[in-house]
């Protein structure tokens, strides 16, 4: 036997074929390998046809087999037959090979595949394939011919159709034995939608995108859907089904929810949804004729590539399909040939080739029909933009190299591009190994979508959308993770980044909706894919219910509402924004500046104008003036990628309002789309700088946007800015404490910024003046910093922030004292880095005192500069007025100039002038101009300018802007002289003199502009938050973020107490941390229905089961109460949802409230959803038919005497039974909800009772006759019985006082009311105003009970009063307590009451009483204010 047959061997025969034909070849041999790692026979030769078949054995090779396989001789004659060994199959132990010349079968007719075909573009290809009959015959070889050459080529041997230019070409297939033909009429109709090159224009320079292209990359956004059996089995791969049935994978019997899926892409704006038809375990999603591994093999009755179709057709929504090349189950895959292995479907199919069978089931997706004929699968709608399908997802997996199989392209691309001409075929970079050699590696890259790379959402900081024809993109370098495509490359491809909304692409128990990206992440993902010239394909996936769940679908619709605000409104589209540019092409305006601001003309889909540098440059600046200062933190810039893609690399800028450029962002390429972002600033204008192109660039849209919230980039303090020329000291001259490592800082100086992360790390900084700002890294890696000022611990502030950015502010000093201080910053946990420390030096700080002001035409008003921070020294200051709207010279009188502020001066006021003008149209209110500060060597502040608007002299409309003002904020002298200003300006006769007018509008401005804002007012807190959220009803639900909550920490400490972090765990990139001891947190609610809500909250714990938990606690108004205990894991590192029920009581407005109390305290928190519990089914409704009394009649003779009624219902069954019970005249007799009787006079009452139901009626007449007596006091009013509780509980207080505990004075004071008090609460006929007075009088004497001190205690002269105690877990009447800047006593324990006694600092003469205070037991209602003062005569 042959044996060793291994890696390359090769064993050959020469031959002499007396005939050219098909040999039958029998070998014997054995074989030591299983059929999941076979051996092989493969060959090749000189006049011989190529071919291979897989062999198997058993374990050690123990049994003879044979196989049998045909090799075709092409050329009668000498020839050499050659069998060779590649890995891993290799050779297996051969024997002997037997040949045998097959009989000819002649031909007897050839098909086509295609009798008509259309093609669209030119150089579009179609595949026409023949079809030989019979199945056997000898001779296949068949060629193909065009009679037009000029229309339509095709390939002789290949049958691949390409158009050339309209017209109409006939391709005939002839068999070679036989001549058999026939014949594809192929129609060429070529729509040009293409702009003629203008002679005079810059020239496009390399590859551009199709129209498909085109409208992808402009829109920028797809959704994907993974769904199939690996959402059943909890796996992303299908790799273990094993011999599972389609029943036991795919376990779906509720219906798919398509229509909630489509509708929800639609909405948010994406372009096209791609659904997972098959994936790489092979499992079709829908019915397929081809395969019994199907959903038709399922329990789930319906089609779902049917229905996501149906639903796209009906929103008309693009459609795309992945239809993944790669089959784990099906038995054909990994091998070509029509002698390999077993059929499929149990031998009832019709492919040995996978190949085949892929295309047949592209063919199938794409021509089948539903029972009226119209298509059954993609995007059907007549109104739909392109084809039914316009992109196919050929993802790149292939299988184990044991098992990998070589794709026919050819066949596969001409499939789907004859069902879709105008299709985009994702993943072609893998033709380069196709089946077809070097035809196949044609196509390569020919799809016109390409992977960026990753993953996780991003694309290359360079990103072209170009690559090379033949070449695995794949090999292409990459940057940031992300391939960044070729600059020159021959071939448009969209880079296309694929990403999930959760964790995994399948739901899986482990990567359920709780793992769904937060908002923050989604939008970091939008502007590093779109942003960078991609597209965002971003999957959804559908829970084992068949729909996305709530969660995964709000957040996608939030993604689609915050692009849709974000690029709501322009910047640049108002009016009065102009474009200028350093050159421009030829100095033609076709080509100039102003084109990036224009709009697309109605009926055009794209911006086909653009602004081109000059001829040979490929540099040049953009300069885009927003006609005033405009608050923006995204600007966008797009290329005009129909001539080609060139920029290499560019900058933006922004000019504030004292025309310094500040630079806002740089980056690489531009291409379809670039989106700068970043934190929010003030302009006037922007500039765009093409710093590197490969040709001419060209720009067609230039936008400036302010972001919607969730789309914003939180700078968290970390962007303060500071005043200009403040005084600096490096970290180099810092005294440093620990390992400290040196790096560049953020202006690029060598050793400026350093860091460390060991303990004892700190750094001292000394400086002379009267503030200062701490400039560092924040980092997501940095931790706490504890800031010492002047040797004492101030503050600690947390610098772990993310993204990492260098030169951030990490603390601000209070205002201090002018003179020498230190300010020491000390690493507490992780790392810190710091760079530097500005400081005010003492010579102020310059600001504008207000930011608005009003002009008059003709008028004059004066703004003033203001100098804080220190006075010392000489200082200059220079100012200018800028236009907005207003026009310099015309509207205002136009200053340009200096002041001085002499050593100890804090003011200088300059006067503006309005400018009356004889053109109406030159003074039209609200047209604006600004006054701004600069200084070469003075600090300026961020206050520094002021926003001037001009006003004609017209008394009803300066009437109606000053009452539409908000004057709660000013001081009461102010807001008195503006009042008054205006009141005169209303009484001016109706035909006052113009001067008049303008005189008495003059003066209202005046008092306008002079309006004082008070000084440290804190208004009391409002318990109730600011929102108010609608409950949700049915089957809808509300998500409430736990930062939309109203914080209330405990004293107002946000440090330590409740409040807002930032977090990258929980959506919307915010949390709700330090739920501590006394604090608490509510939100206003509208419940449409009263009854049961089911919440889920999401949160995290560091407290672990077994140990003490933490908890959810609530209450509120129309709120029951309840608690619920929660647990996490050290670290709190895991996001957990606990589902609880709140009971609201009542429809209509109401307040939930959290508390958090010792030991319990609350958990870190992300969100709460709502949805309203269904009710119990209401049983049918038996009406009321009447109702009677047991007593018609009843005779009271003793004042309080009781008599009990009862109500009977009928009928017995009646669903509600309520009623109500009514007295005619309460003073002879009452009657309480429950029908008790009580006699109060003699006379006669009617008692009524009526039914809730039906308002049905019955009556007691209830006669009172009570002897009169020998007393002829009249009988007082009735007391009421709350008013005695009220003062018996009062007398019982007193067991709780201690005579030894109070002075004698006050003791003796409180005894007698006491006493009083006392007996008045036993006289029986003491009053209601008996009963008033005695209770005021022992109220006043317990709050004024002055408690001695300690007996121990030594005297001293200076000795300060006695601080109250705040020990006491069970206040009682009496006992003081100190509640932020407060002393309260409690007045009543039961009722939970205090007065405030005291404010903490002696000098107080003006505070705020906040309406309830927490004590060690719960919240004390504040019922008023009693202060004490002791003067040196000791009289209170």
């Amino acid at each position: 036997m042959v044996s060793w047959f291994e890696d390359g061997d090769a064993m050959y025969m020469n031959f002499y074929a007396p005939a050219a034909g098909d040999y039958s070849v029998t070998a014997t041999y054995r074989s030591g390998r299983l059929k999941n790692n076979p051996n092989e026979f493969t060959w090749e030769g000189t006049n011989v046809e190529s071919g291979s078949v897989d062999v198997y054995g058993e374990s050690g090779a123990t049994t003879t087999h044979t196989v049998t396989f045909t090799v075709k001789v092409t050329q009668a004659g000498a020839g050499v037959l050659k069998f060779t060994a590649t890995n891993p199959k290799c050779g297996g132990q051969v024997d002997k090979f037997e040949f045998k010349k097959k009989a000819n079968v002649a031909v007897e007719g050839v098909t086509l595949d295609q009798t008509t075909a259309t093609l669209t573009a030119k150089g579009q290809t179609l595949q026409l394939n023949a079809n030989v009959t019979p199945e056997d015959a000898s001779n296949k070889k068949v060629t193909f011919a065009s009679d037009k050459e000029e229309v339509a080529t095709v390939d002789a041997t290949t049958g691949v159709v390409t158009a050339v230019a309209n017209g109409e070409a006939k391709i005939t297939a002839t068999t070679e034995d036989g001549s058999k033909t026939a014949v594809c009429t192929v129609t060429v109709d070529i729509k040009d939608t293409t702009q003629p090159e203008d002679a005079d224009a810059p020239k496009t320079w390399g590859a551009t995108p199709n129209d498909e292209q085109l409208w992808y990359m402009k829109q920028g956004t797809a959704a994907f859907c993974h769904f199939g059996p690996n959402t059943f089995n909890n796996v992303e791969w299908g790799e273990n089904y094993g011999t599972k049935t389609p029943k036991e994978i795919f376990k779906l019997t509720k219906k798919f929810n398509a229509e909630a899926l489509v509708k929800a892409v639609k909405e948010a704006g994406f372009s096209r949804l791609i659904l997972t038809a098959k994936h790489h375990d092979g499992f079709c999603l829908w019915s397929s004729q081809y395969t019994d591994y199907d959903i038709a093999s399922t329990d789930y009755q319906g089609d779902i590539l049917e229905e996501i179709s149906d639903a796209c057709t009906k929103y008309n929504l693009d459609m795309g399909c992945y239809l993944s090349p790669w089959d784990i189950h099906e038995d054909k895959y990994g091998c070509f040939g029509d002698n390999n292995n077993k059929k499929n479907n149990n031998n009832t199919g019709t492919f040995t080739d996978y190949n085949k069978l892929y295309v047949a089931w592209i063919n199938e997706i794409c021509q089948a029909k539903k029972a009226d004929g119209s298509y059954k699968y993609g995007n059907n709608n007549p109104n739909r933009r392109s084809d039914r399908f316009v992109e196919w997802w050929m993802d790149g997996a292939q299988g184990s190299a044991s098992n990998r199989q070589t794709y026919d392209w050819k066949a596969i691309l001409g499939a789907i591009k004859n069902n879709n001409p105008h299709c985009q075929v994702f993943g072609t970079g893998k033709a380069v190994n196709g089946k077809n050699g070097e035809e196949d590696k044609k196509l390569a890259g020919t799809g016109g979508i390409h992977w960026i790379g990753n993953e996780s959402g991003w694309a290359s900081n360079e990103t072209w959308a170009k690559i090379n024809i033949g070449e695995d993109y794949e090999t292409l370098p990459k940057s940031d993770g992300a391939y960044i495509g070729v600059s020159n490359g021959v071939q448009w491809s969209v880079p296309e980044v694929d990403t999930k909304m959760l964790a995994g692409w399948f739901w899986r128990d482990s990567a359920g909706d709780d793992t769904t990206k937060s908002e923050s992440e989604l939008a970091d993902i939008y502007f590093r894919t779109v942003g960078r010239g991609a597209t965002l394909l971003m999957n959804l996936s559908p829970n084992k219910n068949g729909e996305v769940g709530a969660t995964q679908l709000n957040r996608f619709k939030e993604l689609g509402k915050n692009i849709s605000d974000t690029f709501k409104t322009d910047l640049t589209k108002a009016s009065g924004v102009t474009a200028t540019a350093d050159s421009t092409w030829k100095n033609s305006d076709k080509y100039g500046a102003a084109k990036v601001l224009d709009t697309i003309p109605e009926g055009e889909v794209y911006d086909n104008t653009y602004w081109a540098p000059a001829e040979g440059k490929t540099t040049g600046s953009l300069e885009i003036n927003l006609g005033g200062l405009k608050k923006f933190d995204v600007v966008s810039i797009e290329e005009y990628i129909q001539k080609g893609q060139t920029i290499a690399a560019f900058t933006v800028e922004y000019k504030d309002l004292a025309g310094q450029w500040h630079d806002f962002a740089s980056g690489k390429t531009i291409s379809a789309k670039r989106l700068c972002r970043g934190e929010t600033v003030e302009g006037t204008a922007i500039r765009i700088n093409i710093t590197e192109a490969k040709d001419t660039p060209k720009i067609c849209n230039v936008g400036v946007y302010k972001a919607s919230k969730g789309f914003s980039v939180s700078s968290d303090g970390s962007s303060e800015a500071v005043p200009s020329n403040l005084k600096k000291v490096s970290i180099n001259d810092a005294t440093r404490e620990g390992t400290w490592n040196f790096e560049k800082d953020e202006d690029g100086n060598a050793n400026g910024s350093a860091w460390g992360d060991t303990a004892g790390l700190a750094a001292t900084f000394t400086f002379t003046g009267t503030k200062a700002w701490v400039v560092g890294t924040a980092d997501p890696n940095h931790g706490m910093m504890d800031v010492y000022i002047d040797g004492k611990k101030v503050d600690s502030v947390n610098t772990q922030k993310s993204p990492r950015k260098m030169g951030a502010v990490l603390y601000t000093t209070p205002d201090l004292e002018y003179g020498t201080h230190t300010i020491k910053l000390a690493r507490s946990t992780k790392a810190l880095g710091i760079s530097k420390i500005y400081y005010a030096d003492g010579s102020g700080i310059f600001t504008m005192k207000q930011s608005e002001y009003e002009l008059m035409y003709g008028g004059t008003t004066e703004v003033e500069i203001t100098r804080t921070g220190g006075t010392k020294g000489q200082a200059k200051v220079n100012y200018v007025t800028q236009s907005a709207g207003a026009e310099q010279g015309v509207n205002y009188t136009d200053l340009a100039g200096s002041v001085t502020f002499e050593d100890g001066e804090t003011s200088k006021k300059i006067t503006l002038t309005g400018l009356e003008n004889e053109k109406a149209d030159r003074m039209v209110d609200g047209k604006d101009f600004y006054f701004t500060l600069t200084s070469d060597n003075a600090s300026i502040g961020t206050a520094n300018y002021a926003h001037i608007t001009l006003y004609n002299a017209n008394v009803e409309k300066t009437a109606e802007r000053i009452a539409a003002m908000d004057l709660t904020g000013y001081t009461d002298e102010s807001v008195k002289a503006l009042n008054d200003a205006v009141t005169a300006m209303k009484a001016l006769p109706s035909d006052a003199a113009k001067d008049k007018i303008k005189e008495a509008v003059k003066k209202v401005l005046d008092a306008k502009n002079a309006l004082e804002e008070k000084e440290n007012v804190t208004p009391t807190p409002d318990p109730e938050p600011e929102k108010e959220f609608t409950l949700p009803t049915g089957d809808n639900t509300l998500t409430v973020e736990a930062e939309d909550f109203t914080m209330n920490p405990l004293n107002g400490d946000t440090k330590e107490h409740v409040h807002v972090e930032a977090s990258t765990w929980a959506s919307g990139g915010k949390m709700v941390n330090w739920f501590e001891n006394g604090d608490s947190i509510s939100m206003n609610f509208n419940a449409q229905e009263a009854g049961e809500y089911e919440v889920t909250a999401t949160y995290r714990s560091g407290r672990s089961e077994g140990g003490t938990p933490n908890a959810f606690v609530w209450e509120g108004t129309n709120v029951e109460s309840g608690n619920q205990d929660v647990y996490g894991e050290s670290g709190a590192t895991t996001t957990h949802t606990v589902t609880f029920t709140v009971k609201v009581t009542k429809a209509g407005k109401g307040v939930l409230t959290f508390t958090a109390s010792s030991p319990k305290c609350g958990p870190q928190i992300d969100k709460f959803e709502f949805k309203k519990k269904a009710e119990t089914p209401t049983p049918s409704v038996v009406a009321v038919t009447g109702v009677s009394l047991d007593k018609t009649t009843a005779k009271l003779t003793e004042k309080g005497q009781t008599v009990e009624l009862k109500a009977t219902v009928a009928p017995a069954n009646a669903t509600n039974k309520n009623v109500s019970f009514k007295t005619s005249d309460a003073n002879v007799a009452t009657v309480d909800a429950k029908g008790k009787v009580t006699a109060v006079a003699n006379g006669t009452a009617t008692i009524t009772v009526t039914t809730e139901d039906g308002s049905k009626t019955a009556t007691c007449t209830v006669t009172v006759e009570i002897p009169k007596t020998p007393d002829p006091t009249p009988t007082p009013d009735p007391v009421p019985a709350d008013l005695l509780e009220r003062v018996n509980n009062e007398i019982a207080a007193a067991a709780d006082k201690k005579e030894t505990d109070y002075t004698a004075d006050s003791w003796k004071n409180y005894q007698k009311a006491l006493e009083a008090a006392t007996n008045a609460a036993k006289d029986e006929k003491a009053t209601k105003a008996d009963l008033e007075k005695v209770l005021e009088n022992l109220q006043a004497a317990a709050a004024k009970l002055q408690k001695k001190a300690p007996e121990s205690e030594t005297p001293s002269t200076d000795k300060k009063p006695e601080t109250p105690s705040t020990d006491s877990k069970n206040p009682t009447v009496g006992t003081e307590a100190k509640v932020g800047k407060g002393i309260y006593r409690v007045t009543n324990a039961k009722k939970k009451t205090v007065v405030l006694v005291k404010p903490r600092k002696a000098n107080n003469t003006s505070f705020n009483v906040p309406k309830s205070v927490k004590l060690a037991n719960g919240r004390y209602k504040v019922v008023g204010i009693c202060l004490l003062y002791t003067s040196d005569a000791a009289d209170e």
